[in-house]
């Protein structure tokens, strides 16, 4: 039995299609014995979205802020109610709600304070890659595996450089092996959002080429997917 880590870009969860498409991978390789551990990437071009709102509600334009904020709600409400149905859907939807939410909320504030230190772009830009776990993670329940949404403040540990941290392996090491080896061995699959979560005192958000790996020798395998959906696997080193 193998330990897979099988990292989702972007457009590979770009629509509620694509999540499926995914989810059915992952469930494929559970099914033969693997313990399997998701990474999610925000839906395509979220985090771009994100950024554009931020910078409008940073420089005080309201109705470009709101014309955004429609936007993020409506592309991962229309994901939603492709993905999910019945009991599933209001709780995967609750969560999603509250998150758009607290985004709306730190617009608010952006636009009466105009301005944005790096600690309130790290709190906001994680949680795109949020909600796109939360829906990976019920899509998988959904189709009958047992997905289970990860924080990755739970796993991922980092230096205090807000913006452009520097993960701490040893840490991060450690904490992997708590939260998610339990999970593993009860068959459960963990879904991790690819970026650190928002700061503490003692952390902060992983820049972009350090984020999406969840460090060996806690994992066996690494698995991306290829154009052709068929996947890449390597040793880990």
């Amino acid at each position: 039995m193998s330990l897979i880590v099988m990292k989702f870009g972007g457009t590979s969860v770009g629509s509620a299609e694509r999540i499926r498409q995914a989810a059915n991978i992952v469930q494929q390789h559970a099914r033969r014995g693997h313990q399997v551990v998701v990474v999610v990437s925000a839906m395509s071009k979220v985090t771009d979205l994100l950024l554009s709102i931020l910078n409008c509600a940073r420089l005080g334009k309201r109705k470009e802020t709101e014309d955004g904020l429609q936007q993020l709600r409506a592309r991962h409400e229309q994901a939603l109610n492709e993905l999910c149905r019945g009991e599933s859907l209001q709780s995967v939807t609750a969560e999603v709600q509250a998150t758009l939410d607290r985004i709306q909320e730190f617009c608010s504030a952006l636009l009466l304070l105009g301005s944005a230190t790096p600690q309130v772009m790290d709190m906001v830009l994680p949680l795109g890659e949020q909600i796109s776990a939360r829906m990976f993670a019920a899509c998988l329940d959904a189709l009958g595996a047992k997905g289970v949404f990860i924080d990755s403040a739970r796993v991922l540990a980092t230096d205090d450089k807000f913006g452009d941290a520097t993960p701490d392996m040893d840490a991060t090491r450690r904490q992997c092996a708590e939260v998610l080896r339990p999970l593993l061995e009860n068959k459960q699959i963990p879904v991790v959002m690819v970026t650190a979560a928002p700061p503490r005192p003692d952390k902060s958000r992983l820049s972009d080429e350090a984020a999406p790996t969840i460090p060996a020798p806690f994992w066996a395998r690494r698995w991306t997917p290829t154009r052709s959906g068929s996947g890449l696997t390597s040793m880990a080193c």
